[in-house]
């Protein structure tokens, strides 16, 4: 939200010019955005490898990168997107078109996938896939074709907008060459840290949180976090089930026996490509509330 309030701050400033209220919406969005920038610095982005909120995090950085018309500004934009690349193709998993290692905020429990799957196919990260929504798809927030009332709100077709804006804009940005030889690493392991909050009604008593990812690219990438990202620091509330704080991805979309192909599945075609169905993710959810049949509700007496 932070990012998104700083560069539609300064797009508007550039908007509005030399006028008073230009020249004052300008101070206040470049200086957020040298906020964020010293602030994300020493603790990094909380939304750790979230395949939903770090496309929210790369629309915003496009368009203030494509028209701040400061040069420090665009390149604290530039620096914002190198980084959050970087957390892309170093986690980034081919075999199965995914990010590996520990999530938070992911909206698809089996896969792992979201709107940011669409950037990994666009900017062409080895063995990525186009993006398939599943009818009645949450993450998807309704189908890019056509806003369907009954399934989300239909935002891929303006975050799709903004990935084809980025693509095709003169200025636009691309992941420059060692940004993506990360995704290609045979072998590799990911250490991250993200600010964790202090010991609030939460309960979190650690100063950061811990992430770590080890992918062997042909067999395996296995990853987990020391505890979950804190979406509200003002009360308790209970563990994010969004949140995948082991998570495992195994070897590649193997194809089915022809005769058990289904006739619609998230596939390649003629290029020696894989159709079989992608394979889920395992991830383990602590059974905090000690009740491995689901949650128990009850009246009290």
């Amino acid at each position: 939200m932070w990012l998104m309030a700083t560069t539609n701050t300064i797009l508007f400033a550039e908007i509005a010019g030399d006028t008073v209220r230009g020249t004052v919406a300008a101070e206040v969005g470049y200086t957020m955005l040298e906020q964020w920038a010293s602030y994300t610095e020493r603790a990094g982005v909380h939304e750790f490898t979230s395949p939903t909120y770090t496309y929210v995090q790369l629309t915003a950085l496009y368009v203030g990168y494509i028209h701040a018309g400061r040069p420090r500004g665009r390149q604290l934009f530039g620096w914002a997107l190198d980084l959050v690349w970087s957390s892309i193709t170093a986690n980034y998993y081919g075999p199965q078109s995914a990010l590996s290692g520990p999530h938070s905020r992911d909206y698809d429990t089996l896969l792992g996938h979201g709107m940011l799957m669409m950037e990994l196919y666009v900017h062409g990260l080895p063995g990525a896939m186009p993006l398939v929504c599943e009818p009645e798809d949450p993450h998807c927030e309704g189908p890019v074709e056509g806003v369907d009332p009954h399934v989300g709100t239909g935002e891929p077709m303006t975050v799709a907008a903004i990935s084809l804006y980025n693509y095709r804009h003169p200025r636009g940005y691309r992941p420059g060459p060692t940004c993506r030889a990360l995704a290609s690493l045979p072998t590799r392991s990911v250490e991250y840290r993200f600010l964790a909050q202090e010991t609030t009604a939460n309960g979190n008593s650690a100063r950061f949180g811990d992430t770590y990812n080890y992918i062997e690219s042909d067999a395996y990438a296995i990853g987990s976090a020391s505890q979950d990202y804190i979406t509200n620091t003002h009360h308790a509330y209970w563990p994010n089930p969004q949140d995948k704080l082991v998570n495992i991805l195994l070897g590649d979309s193997t194809p089915p026996p022809t005769a058990l192909r289904p006739r619609t599945v998230d596939a390649r075609t003629s290029t020696g490509a894989r159709t079989g169905r992608p394979v889920a993710q395992i991830s383990i959810q602590p059974d905090w509330m000690d009740s491995p049949y689901g949650v128990w509700k009850h009246n009290n007496f």
